[in-house]
């Protein structure tokens, strides 16, 4: 299933602690799993929107390629710190030539 596909609305009870259940058909075809993040918003209309939370690095940087992953913010913190590394190591042996 792909976000492509209509989801037929689902009724759902919110439980005494304040959990709910997303169903399964939504969290496939949202890629929702253990641990993911969820953005919660309130419009003013009422409607409350959940949205997941996931980066891939190459929508925080330009790359050459296609990244492979999805990362989280400590995620993202090391990538970044390996690809400076990785720069400074590389303008150390080029004498600083792309």
């Amino acid at each position: 299933m792909d976000l492509k596909t209509i989801i037929p609305s689902s009724k759902i009870t919110v439980s005494s602690r304040g959990q709910l259940v997303i169903p399964k058909e939504v969290r496939d075809a949202c890629g929702i799993h253990g641990g993911t993040e969820i953005l919660v918003r309130t419009r003013e209309d009422g409607v409350i929107e959940l949205r997941p939370l996931k980066r891939k690095v190459g929508d925080l940087f330009i790359f050459k390629g296609t990244p492979r992953v999805t990362a989280g913010a400590v995620d993202v913190d090391s990538s970044i710190a390996e690809a400076v590394e990785a720069d400074d190591a590389r303008t150390k042996r080029t004498g600083g030539a792309p």
